[in-house]
């Protein structure tokens, strides 16, 4: 694109940082946690068109008796 002055105009580009905030009763391991964020990481990369390096995935860990379900408290099983 020109501007009245004739120099191309350079379009502003968007950058794409998507988080992904996921909240566990706690008790994965960082193994279980490093191959959810692997296949979460690629899936956004591919349906969002976000670059990898953009993509955040932050785990949090509920400490156990703190999710309640329905009302009632999530039990261990």
């Amino acid at each position: 694109m020109c501007d009245n002055r004739g120099k191309i105009e350079k379009k502003k580009e968007r950058k794409i940082m998507p988080f992904v905030h996921i909240e566990l009763v706690e008790g994965r391991t960082r193994e279980q946690k490093a191959a959810m964020a692997a296949e979460i990481t690629e899936t956004i990369a591919k349906h969002a068109g976000a670059p990898k390096s953009a993509i955040n995935i932050i785990f949090t860990d509920l400490p156990e008796g703190s999710l309640y379900q329905a009302g009632q408290m999530r039990e261990k099983k």
